[in-house]
């Protein structure tokens, strides 16, 4: 049988169709294996059920942990029942019981440092105003003091006031300060800003001698201070007072150490007059003091009996307990028994822990011998009511 050639071009035709026809399906689908399909994709693609009606897919609730970050602000301070600080404003006589309380009357912030009503606040903040004439603002509540009893020796005022159910703090001691510590500033009550110790004692231009009644030593914050931060409390992360701000505003931060005035608190609750031991010198601290030409034997740290010529004052005090031990003039004070006096607290600081008639060793470089000196430890008042 002979094939035309119109029926052989079809069948080559036909043929080749269905060779390309089955070459393209083989390429698709390669391709779409190549593809990946999650397993929840094919889940919603393909319906849970085969029945007449529109399908529905399954569908699974994943539960969310919420957990809140806890406050950056410890626990020690976000939790108090109420606030530590109180505002001390000064009265006028003109002023009506009517009249607003303005901020040119603030003369310092108080802190609260017994449940009953006591607060401490920086003794120059204060001057020399009558306790009739100043007025405690504290969480919406208004009082007055009805005592007051100024510490000399630690620059602080105690303030009784009728208010109560405070907040009462721990004091740091000067052996738990370091420089680098990390602190809490409460500007305002309930107002925190973080702040660091960049120095124990501030007071390095001085050359003369500073008297062992009194601490002269300020702590040094990061930052300044600002209009109405005197008074404010320093706070440890732990929750303990490190001291009350004694700057003004624009000044470098500088603190009044709790270790200052705290062992002076006991004597005030008491109704007795502050008693501390005292030497009866004055020394400045030679951790602080950069000398042009030290001399070959001078430590590098001590009390260095010195006198005040500012004041024309004698290194050691006529008939005190460090005249009658027989200690001199340029005499370096090293250590109190296991007291090293290496520029954390002050001379007085370091006295306050022993009891008046105590008796004590001085370790003192004279002449760049290290001698021991026993002393007996004399008594001095260091506190005045106000009226």
């Amino acid at each position: 049988m002979t094939i035309s050639g119109e029926f052989r071009q079809a069948l080559f035709t036909l043929v080749a169709s269905i060779i390309a026809g089955a070459l393209a399906g083989s390429i698709a689908g390669w391709m779409f294996v190549q593809a990946p399909v999650l397993p929840n994709e094919i889940l919603i693609a393909v319906p849970s059920q085969t029945t007449g009606t529109a399908p529905m897919p399954d569908i699974k609730v994943i539960p969310v942990d919420r957990t809140p970050l806890e406050p950056i602000v410890p626990p020690a301070f976000a939790e108090r029942r109420t606030s530590s600080i109180a505002t001390v404003y000064a009265v006028h006589p003109s002023k009506n019981a009517s009249d607003l309380l303005l901020r040119e009357d603030v003369l310092t912030l108080a802190v609260a440092i017994t449940s009953d009503g006591w607060f401490v606040a920086p003794q120059d903040a204060i001057e020399d105003r009558r306790i009739e004439d100043l007025l405690f603002w504290h969480d919406g509540r208004v009082a007055t003091a009805t005592k007051a009893v100024a510490d000399d020796r630690g620059g602080v005022i105690f303030f009784k006031t009728d208010l109560d159910s405070l907040t009462s703090p721990a004091f740091a001691r000067y052996q738990d300060v370091s420089r680098g510590l990390a602190a809490w500033l409460e500007r305002r009550s309930g107002s925190f800003e973080a702040v660091s110790v960049t120095a124990l004692n501030d007071d390095a231009d001085n050359l003369q001698g500073r008297t062992s009644r009194r601490v002269f030593r300020r702590l040094l914050l990061t930052g300044l201070s600002r209009d109405r931060d005197t008074g404010a409390p320093v706070w440890g992360m732990n929750g303990t007072l490190l001291g009350i701000v004694d700057s003004g505003p624009d000044e470098p931060l500088r603190v009044l150490p709790a270790s200052a005035w705290s062992p002076s608190l006991s004597y005030v609750l008491l109704g007795e007059k502050v008693m501390h031991a005292d030497l009866g010198v004055r020394a400045a601290d030679l951790v602080y003091l950069r000398l042009l030409r030290p001399e070959e034997h001078m430590p590098k740290r001590g009390a260095w009996l010195l006198r005040d010529k500012a004041a024309s004052l004698p290194a050691i005090d006529r008939g005190s307990a460090a005249a009658v031990a027989g200690l001199k003039e340029y005499d370096v004070i090293q250590r109190i028994d296991r007291d090293i006096l290496d520029g954390t607290a002050d001379l007085a600081e370091i006295l306050a822990q022993y009891k008046p008639g105590s008796d004590v060793t001085l370790a003192v470089i004279r002449n760049g011998e290290v001698i021991d000196i026993p002393v007996t430890l004399g008594s001095v008042v260091v506190s005045r009511e106000l009226k």
